[in-house]
């Protein structure tokens, strides 16, 4: 039966082309965006849906995340995105919805994109988030940040739901290139014209139907959080605040494989690494950990996808 409920579409477009297609295309209830290397947890997301069915308040739901990666017939891992969280008064939506979804250190409190979304919400989200042409790869990203908290409500729950890829690069092409900062495009003077574009855009997104008094309030205040977010993450690279290990990935990124990245990496001593942040465990022990942190975990869901990892590296 479950042949019938997959369905390949090849559809070479811009990345925004895309996900504007997929909102013609969904026919459930519920809709997550996933990468083709990647994990879920069918037992977590069970549990995400029961809650939203018997919550209408809730509009997505985001649990937490291993970051995993395979070396020597052994599948390491890390905890990803341990700073998620709601904001504070996470019911409350409008310009003060965003304002609290944008943490005092400059940036959101988590990322919907990666949640357990209603079908109605993500249609409409993805089609007013994509329906732009920008200049930066990450202004989506941002745009959705925005948008998503204005309008609609989503949690975090303590609930291990997503196993995230290292062991592969992220895509950049000319047309979507994610070396380039949103802080640094957004601060240049001479992309002044692209901004106030997106700005508007992501006004109009919020309220296409409201006085121009009151979209003018709204860009002061979406401008506000933007240059606020801009500075503190330029900032954040001037002080160095990336890791000595991460500049080191990045560096040896530009010139080899992601497969030779890791045999660096596996070469430092574990202190140094450890000293750098940058430890990992085997994914067995790094669930055990988070499960004493009081975070749910379905154990034989982990075997059996650390197997899968494990059969499909040594079949190559």
């Amino acid at each position: 039966a479950s042949k019938h409920r997959i369905r390949y579409i090849n559809t070479p477009q811009p990345i925004e082309a895309r996900f504007l297609l997929s909102t013609n295309l969904v026919t459930t209830n519920f809709v997550a965006v996933l990468p083709d290397d990647e994990f879920f947890i069918p037992s977590a997301i069970e549990g995400f849906i029961k809650r939203m069915n018997s919550d209408l308040s809730i509009d997505a739901i985001m649990g937490r995340t291993v970051r995993f990666t395979h070396k020597a017939g052994v599948v390491l891992g890390a905890v990803q995105y341990k700073s998620f969280r709601n904001p504070v008064d996470e019911k409350e939506r409008g310009i003060q919805g965003v304002k609290n979804f944008w943490s005092e250190d400059g940036y959101v409190v988590n990322y919907p994109i990666y949640s357990i979304m209603r079908a109605d919400v993500y249609k409409n989200l993805f089609g007013k988030v994509f329906s732009g042409k920008y200049e930066n790869a990450y202004s989506y990203e941002i745009k959705l940040h925005l948008v998503f908290p204005y309008l609609y409500r989503s949690i975090v729950v303590d609930t291990l739901y997503w196993l995230r890829s290292n062991e592969n690069d992220p895509v950049s092409i000319n047309s979507f290139d994610r070396t380039k900062r949103f802080s640094s495009w957004f601060m240049d003077a001479s992309k002044l014209a692209g901004r106030e574009q997106f700005i508007d855009d992501v006004v109009n997104s919020l309220r296409a139907d409201c006085l121009e008094q009151e979209k003018e309030l709204i860009h002061k205040e979406i401008e506000a959080i933007l240059v606020s977010y801009s500075n503190s993450d330029l900032a954040k690279v001037v002080n160095n605040s990336t890791s000595s290990i991460d500049k080191l990935s990045r560096f040896v990124r530009k010139f080899a494989s992601a497969r030779f990245r890791s045999f660096v990496i596996s070469c430092l001593p574990k202190r140094a690494l450890m000293h750098h942040g940058y430890e990992l465990e085997k994914i067995e022990d790094v669930v055990e950990k988070m499960e004493k942190n009081s975070v749910l975990v379905d154990h034989g869901q982990i075997n059996l996808i650390r197997q899968m990892i494990t059969t499909f590296h040594r079949s190559r």
